[in-house]
C-alpha cells in the first residue's frame, strides 16, 4: 500500500537541529542536492512550540524541493504545517487509527521484530528497522538487531524499509552489502557534519 517508491539506495535523514554545525537552510540545501529524499524532524528535546516552528520553517524550505517532510510522533504538527507524513512507534497513537483518520498522510513505523512488521504491512507506507548499531542520539532503544535480523525483517516487509540506528560511512557497507533494505536512516553522522553535501555523497557511493 506504500505511496513511496525508491529506485535506488536512499538516505533518510533523522533531523536533530541541536546538532547542526551550519544554518538550517544551508544544511537542507546541501543534503537535498546530495540526494537525501526524505527528512524526519525528530528534535526530541525541544518543546512542542519549538518543534512546530522548526517544522513550519522546514516545510517552507522544502516547498519546491524533491524531498518529503515527515514529523516524528506528532500528528498535530504534521497536519498544521502541511507535512507529507508522520512517523510512529509502538508507544504512539496506534497506526491503524491514524491510517483510518488520515488516509492521505505518509505513515512510517518503527520495527524491531516480526510482529511490528506485520502491523506495518497493513497500515504503513515504509518502516524503519533497527536499531542496527548503538546510537548516541536515541537512548530509549529496543534490542539491537544483527544484520541477519535486519535482512529477515526487510524480506517480510511489503513496503519500503530503512535500517536505522548508529549508521555511519563505515558500517553502512554492512547494511548495503548484506541486506535488501531500500536505504538507511541516519542522524548525527550527517547533522554534525560541517560539509553535509560531501558526507551524504560519500554515504551514497
Amino acid at each position: 500500500m506504500s505511496i513511496l517508491n525508491f529506485d535506488k539506495f536512499s538516505i533518510y535523514l533523522i533531523l536533530e537541529t541541536t546538532s547542526l554545525k551550519i544554518k538550517l537552510e544551508d544544511f537542507i540545501d546541501q543534503i537535498v542536492d546530495a540526494g537525501v529524499s526524505i527528512i524526519q524532524l525528530r528534535d526530541k528535546g525541544s518543546a512542542e512550540n519549538e518543534r512546530y516552528l522548526t517544522s513550519l520553517k522546514l516545510s517552507k524550505i522544502l516547498e519546491n524541493k524533491n524531498c518529503k517532510l515527515i514529523i516524528n510522533d506528532s500528528i498535530d504538527i504534521a497536519l498544521s504545517v502541511n507535512a507529507d507524513g508522520v512517523h510512529l512507534g509502538i508507544k504512539d497513537t496506534p497506526i491503524n487509527v491514524v491510517r483510518l483518520k488520515y488516509p492521505n498522510l505518509i505513515l512510517g513505523y518503527s520495527c524491531n521484530n516480526i510482529h511490528d512488521v506485520e502491523i506495518a504491512n497493513q497500515h504503513a507506507d515504509y518502516i524503519g528497522i533497527g536499531p542496527a548499531f548503538k546510537s548516541s542520539t536515541k537512548l530509549d532503544i529496543r534490542n539491537i538487531l544483527s544484520v541477519e535480523e535486519i535482512e529477515q525483517l526487510s524480506k517480510i516487509s511489503k513496503i519500503p524499509s530503512f535500517a536505522i540506528g548508529g549508521i555511519d560511512d563505515i558500517n553502512i557497507y554492512e547494511i548495503r552489502n548484506n541486506t535488501s533494505v531500500n536505504g538507511v536512516a541516519i542522524s548525527s553522522h550527517i547533522t554534525s557534519s560541517l560539509t553535509p553535501y560531501d558526507t551524504v555523497t560519500r554515504l551514497l557511493r
